[in-house]
């Protein structure tokens, strides 16, 4: 009990050392000089801009306006160029409802406007605003009330921040400062990802590849004449920002530029996009990262297995469809060899349309890559082969005695028999998953295989049929 009472007098004792915040000045946008954006791909994004401030000697209440109302007020760090800013609290107010206005005018006085119901004539009284949780109470002239009886109230002045988002600081000089405030804050509601279009040329054995960065900005706030870098890569959040959203009509541009080169930054890479740019509230613009030609690609068509055939007996006949892959290397011989950011890549096949030369395009799939670093292959899934297909039938299954320390031992006969509607041979990549230690009792070896699959590469002529017929024993 004493050690608490002790802790209260030391609390008490401090703050009552904090001293009251003196004069108010607001700093709006049009004071902003400098803006930068660093925006990553999980909507976040770091603000860094500066604004011109002319502080008074001693204790001084910023009101910083125009900041973006989805901004993480615990994150905001205010630096200026000039020695002895000492900032004491901070405050983030959003932009305010009119029911919350009651609250800021708490220990005010406001004016209460009633209108006489005969003749329309308006009168006005002077009142305090004595409480508002739990009730509003009201001292008008010596009286007081707690209902407002028809009457309206009108306010003397808005508090900052009603009509813009703003962060509020209490700052403390010793003399006074002509100088450039730097305020920075993380923000949820801007983002941006990669999107790309791969076109190929009419024999499909060579692609042009166009990356851009599609920025998302759905703050609350437009940005006016900033820096932009982007993050490519995921950073670890303790926790998410989740505000709520204002859902409005989305507007795009787009706009093309020379190749942007990334840099690293930690583990991550950082894209500095050369320029300044307007980002309007709920519109996304697209920007061009870089551009690459003649890169090889290679068609591939794969069947993927299921591993229950191999698990129990009297599995039906399955008729299944075959995948569309192309394949391409990420790497300087191939024409590319870049760092490659996550983003949805939109597949386009160039097709000629007669005599007179013109090629058009037609869209054959998209696939979404990961972030994909220099020197690694990208497979693209296009869709479904439509002269493509396959029968797959288990024609035997025996149960095997059981060794510790596996629960099933099974031996299976399977065929696949595929078919090609094309005019032209093609290979079909048929892949097996095991879910258990597996063998090849029986069947043609492998093209590659691990030890939880295999894939086989299978010849089917032009018009034509071709079977894969596998034993497999399969422990697990």
């Amino acid at each position: 009990m004493l050690k608490t009472i002790k802790n209260l007098v030391i609390l008490s004792a401090f703050l009552s050392s904090i001293p009251a915040l003196g004069a108010e000045l607001n700093i709006g946008a049009d004071q902003r000089s400098a803006l930068r954006l660093s925006i990553y791909n999980n909507d976040l994004a770091l603000v860094n801009e500066s604004r011109a401030l002319k502080l008074p000697a001693g204790l001084t209440m910023l009101n910083i306006a125009g900041v973006s109302p989805l901004m993480n007020h615990a994150s905001a760090v205010l630096n200026s160029r000039a020695d002895g800013l000492q900032v004491i609290e901070q405050n983030f107010r959003a932009v305010t409802l009119p029911e919350d206005l009651l609250q800021h005018a708490l220990g005010k006085m406001v004016s209460l406007i009633s209108t006489n119901p005969l003749n329309g004539e308006q009168s006005s009284e002077r009142a305090k605003v004595l409480a508002v949780a739990g009730g509003l109470i009201l001292e008008i002239d010596g009286r007081y009330e707690t209902q407002l009886a028809g009457r309206r109230i009108v306010y003397d002045e808005l508090p900052a921040g009603v009509l813009s988002p703003t962060l509020s600081a209490g700052v403390k000089t010793a003399q006074p400062l002509d100088t450039q405030l730097n305020v920075s804050y993380l923000t949820a509601g801007l983002s941006w990802r990669a999107d790309y279009i791969a076109q190929l040329n009419e024999a499909r054995d060579e692609m042009f590849l166009r990356a851009m960065a599609t920025l998302d900005n759905h703050t609350g706030i437009s940005f006016k004449d900033a820096q932009i870098e982007l993050i490519a890569g995921t950073v670890n959040q303790v926790q998410q920002i989740a505000p709520m959203r204002m859902q409005k009509n989305r507007m795009a541009s787009a706009m093309m530029q020379e190749a942007v080169a990334p840099a690293p930054l930690a583990d991550f890479h950082l894209y500095h996009l050369p320029g300044r740019y307007a980002l309007e509230n709920s519109a996304s613009k697209q920007i061009g990262l870089f551009e690459a030609r003649a890169i090889p690609v290679q068609q591939n068509y794969k069947l993927s297995g299921q591993a229950n055939y191999y698990y129990a007996p009297n599995q039906p006949e399955q008729q299944l469809k075959i995948d569309s892959y192309i394949e391409f290397s990420n790497d300087k011989a191939q024409n590319l060899g870049l760092p490659m950011p996550a983003g949805v890549m939109r597949v386009y096949s160039t097709l000629d349309e007669g005599q007179n030369g013109n090629q058009s395009l037609r869209f054959i799939g998209e696939d979404r890559i990961d972030h994909t670093p220099a020197q690694v292959k990208i497979r693209l899934k296009t869709g479904q082969v439509f002269d493509l297909n396959a029968t797959r039938r288990q024609l035997a299954f025996r149960r095997l005695p059981v060794q510790q320390p596996y629960r099933n031992h099974s031996e299976t006969e399977i065929e696949t028999v595929l078919s090609n509607a094309k005019d032209q041979a093609v290979t079909i990549n048929v892949e097996e998953q095991f879910s258990g230690e597996w063998s090849l009792l029986n069947g043609p070896e492998p093209l590659k295989a691990d030890a939880r699959s295999a894939v086989w590469a299978v010849n089917v002529p032009a018009n034509g049929k071709a079977s894969l017929k596998l034993t497999i024993r399969v422990k697990s």
